[in-house]
Parts: C-alpha cells; structure tokens; sequence
C-alpha cells in the first residue's frame, strides 16, 4: 500500500513538473522585437502623392528676388530587383506635375532598399541612409555612408509621437534631424518626419545665404497628401 502511495504521489509530481515546464515554455517565448521597419515601406504599388512648396532667393542682380513654385510630387514603388549581394530592393518611379488636373510627367526612377540594419535611398546615382534600425531616440549615423560627399550626422530626434502634418495627424512618428545649422550669414535646416505604416510624410529642406546683398538660396517643404499602400 505504501509502495503504491508513494508511485502515486512521484507520478503526481512528475506531471505537475511537465506542466509547470510547459507552462513556462509557453510563456516564456520569445516576442517579435520591434525594429521600426514599417516606417519605411517597400510593398509593390505603394504611392505617396505630395504638395509642393518651394521659394528660391536670387541676389545675383544685385537686389534680392523671389520665385515662388507649387506643384505636387509622386513616388510610386513599380518593381523589385535584387542587387548584388542578393538584398531585394525596389524601383520608385517618380512624377511631378503642376496641379490636381494637370497630367503626371514622369522625371526619373530611383531605388530603396530596406535592410535588416538600415534603409537606403539612391536618387539621381546618390546613395543616401534614410534610417538606421532599431530605431530610437538619439540614434546617430552617416546619411552620406554610401556616397562621396562628406560625413554628414543624421540624429533621429523624435520618436514615436503623434505629428499633425498638414490636416491629418499621425499617431506613430519619428523625425530625422539631417542639418540644424544658423549663424550671421547663412541659415542651413533639413529635417524629415516618417509615419508608421506610411513612409515620408514630411520633408524642410532650407538653405539660405545673407551674407551677399540679401538672401540668397532656398526653403523647400514636402507635405503628404495621399498614402495608397
């Protein structure tokens, strides 16, 4: 009887310690880490429409003018392709034209690729690091790592934070500081806000010169409109 009470009780514990195994197995599976990929889209057929603002500051005649341009942006991601190390990437046809009745005049084609540590874009033959993964606030690096101009330090100054842009407001942002320069004579700010599930909702680029009878460059901005994933 006890020989038969003690296999009784053995067993019981052995089954309770399968249990508390799986139990833990269970609960103890690794989660999916969260590196920010979805903030930079590749899906075939994603299209970001933009509008357009930019002013151009000329002194060159001796006084300073103005040239004011609105007109809308389009990227469209239209192929894959695979480079040589085997990384898929894709081809981005872009298209400008100068209102919403206006027909879309294609310029150029440039390409993304999404990597397991970083996302690049290369428009006009200039290979330019958009995001470094994981992402998070301070990250630091070279947006110009793949090309021949000089270091440039990317800092992503925003994490993860609800932006309004434009008349919609994103839940989800961060925000790329690519240039904060401002001093007596020139004033140099490029900045680029990314929305999960987006992309690019928003790009500043300014560069102006006063040292010279007056202002002399460009503001620029790149404002999201429309996002067809």
């Amino acid at each position: 009887m006890l020989y038969s009470s003690y296999h009784q009780m053995k067993n019981i514990l052995i089954l309770s310690f399968i249990l508390i195994v799986i139990g833990c197995t269970k609960n103890d599976a690794p989660q999916q880490i969260d590196l920010g990929y979805n903030y930079f889209p590749t899906q075939l057929g994603a299209t970001w429409i933009y509008h357009v603002d930019s002013i151009v500051y000329d002194d060159n005649s001796g006084f300073t003018t103005i040239d004011t341009f609105t007109y809308q942006y389009k990227e469209q991601i239209t192929g894959n392709f695979k480079d040589v190390s085997g990384v898929e990437g894709q081809f981005v046809s872009r298209y400008f034209r100068e209102n919403d009745t206006a027909g879309w005049v294609q310029a150029n084609t440039a390409t993304i690729l999404l990597t397991s540590l970083n996302a690049q874009k290369v428009v006009e033959n200039v290979r330019y690091v958009k995001l470094l993964f994981p992402t998070a606030k301070n990250k630091r690096w070279d947006g110009n790592a793949y090309n021949s101009f000089g270091e440039e330090e990317y800092i992503l100054s925003q994490f993860d934070i609800a932006t309004t842009v434009g008349n919609t407001t994103f839940e989800k942002t961060l925000k790329v500081l690519q240039r904060d320069e401002k001093n007596a004579i020139e004033e140099i700010k490029k900045n680029e806000i990314y929305a999960r599930n987006i992309g690019l909702v928003y790009l500043l680029s300014d560069s102006i010169n006063t040292q010279v009878g007056g202002a002399k460059g460009y503001r620029y901005r790149l404002t999201l409109q429309t996002f067809i994933p």
